[in-house]
Order: structure tokens, then C-alpha cells, then sequence
């Protein structure tokens, strides 16, 4: 099966961050997102 949409691994990280980042009532930070996403904070930044 292919993919419908084909984006970069970072692209995706950028993306899942946004939507955290929306969906949230308080701040997020990196390490927040870092650790939902199982990313490296240094990606998330």
C-alpha cells in the first residue's frame, strides 16, 4: 500500500509538536513534546 502523504521525519515531529502545542492549556516545552513524541529534544527544538 503507498503512503498517501510523504514527509520527512522532522516535518512530522514539527507537526505532532503543533498539535500538542494547540491542544494544550498551560505552556509546553521542548522536553514535553520530546517525550510524547519519543523524540530527541534536540529535534523537537
Amino acid at each position: 500500500m503507498s503512503k498517501i502523504l510523504n514527509i520527512s521525519e522532522a516535518a512530522s515531529i514539527a507537526v505532532h509538536g503543533i498539535i500538542l502545542v494547540a491542544r494544550s492549556d498551560k505552556l509546553v516545552n521542548v522536553n514535553y513534546i520530546a517525550e510524547l513524541t519519543a523524540s530527541s529534544r534536540h529535534h523537537v527544538a
